[in-house]
């Protein structure tokens, strides 16, 4: 099987494969649904060789996703190594990342790569355990995790089971008393994986403005029963009473509430997993913006903050330009705005 990088093996190009155990008659894509067909093609790429420092960044790209960038530190590895960790989250759990050369390989033979790397980069921890126990700082590990495109071997489990009980008789302060060994693979966060795959192949997507012409549109002039109750919640903030400036305000929101929704348009197709991400991140958003209209802040303040909020938490993606973060931050608004029957109060 010819290598490749993620990248270069785009999600629409794709013609036989074979099922996802390896053997047997090869399918056709044609018929199937949509979930099976992203499922196999992820395979593909899980299955394929991995350059290692590739794998590394892919892999901790999972991590983030999964547990959020805020959950997850990586641990450089051109000073000194690694010493066993790769990453780890806050809440305890340590993280090597290991791509078997040669794949695709037999599963014995993947398998007996894997427990080597177990073996040799458990031993890490306890032969760098004061350097190991300065990165960790005040985290205890519960669970140390090889991370490997795939796994396709029991023998690996039980290898992790006897190698964590091994760890727990060095007396190593950094390690919790239940502590486990497991091996994790691109399955284990599909989601995540898909999303990662989809960014490499299509990322242009999301920092591309959108392309939409809008010369001479006149978007304040716009009406529908949506920017009507818009409008209405509108006129209540005391800044935009005045017909003229309520218009250009309208008029900003909807043509950014179209950047977003030209975005998104533009990635849904080829890379579903990315849309629906940005999807869940808005409706996140949107519920988040119902509960808050429960304050006792008074309305142009809400919606001031609602504003720096939303602009601030997409731009922190980053897959988005932040050109794109605003017209998603500002398509949130103006859905709600459109959408929700709450309303403001009127403003003095």
């Amino acid at each position: 099987m010819t290598s490749f990088r993620p990248s270069e093996h785009p999600f629409d190009t794709l013609f036989v494969m074979r099922p996802l155990g390896g053997d047997g008659p090869p399918w056709h894509p044609k018929g199937w649904n949509n979930d099976r067909l992203r499922s196999a093609k992820l395979h593909l790429v899980a299955a394929s060789s991995w350059d290692p420092d590739e794998w590394e960044a892919h892999a901790v790209g999972m991590l983030c996703y999964h547990f959020g960038v805020d959950k997850v530190v990586p641990v450089p590895d051109d000073d000194h190594g690694d010493r066993g960790l790769d990453a780890f989250t806050v809440d305890g759990i340590g993280y090597q990342c290991y791509a078997p050369e040669g794949e695709p390989l037999a599963p014995s033979k993947r398998a007996l790569l894997q427990k080597n790397k177990i073996t040799k980069d458990l031993k890490k921890l306890d032969s760098n355990r004061e350097q190991v126990a300065a990165i960790l700082g005040t985290v205890k590990l519960h669970t140390w995790v090889l991370l490997s495109p795939e796994h396709r071997s029991a023998s690996v489990i039980e290898h992790c089971n006897a190698k964590a009980a091994e760890v727990l008789t060095w007396g190593l302060d950094f390690i919790e008393p239940g502590f486990k060994v497991q091996i994790h693979s691109t399955e284990t966060y599909l989601r995540a994986h898909a999303f990662i795959v989809q960014t490499e192949a299509y990322g242009s997507f999301l920092t591309a403005p959108p392309d939409y012409q809008v010369v001479g549109a006149d978007f304040g002039a716009v009406t529908s029963p949506q920017i009507e109750t818009m409008d209405g919640k509108l006129a209540k903030l005391a800044g935009l009473k005045d017909d003229a400036r309520r218009r250009t305000h309208r008029a900003l929101l909807l043509e950014r509430q179209l950047g977003g929704d030209v975005v998104l348009d533009r990635i849904r197709d080829r890379a579903p997993d990315v849309a629906s991400h940005y999807d869940s991140m808005m409706d996140a958003a949107r519920a988040e913006m119902i509960f808050a209209t429960a304050s006792e802040r008074p309305a142009a303040q809400y919606y001031q903050d609602v504003r720096t909020s939303l602009v601030e938490r997409f731009k922190r993606d980053p897959h988005l330009s932040e050109e794109n973060a605003e017209f998603f931050a500002y398509k949130c608004i103006t859905d709600w705005l459109e959408q929700c029957p709450l309303d403001f109060e009127e403003s003095a």
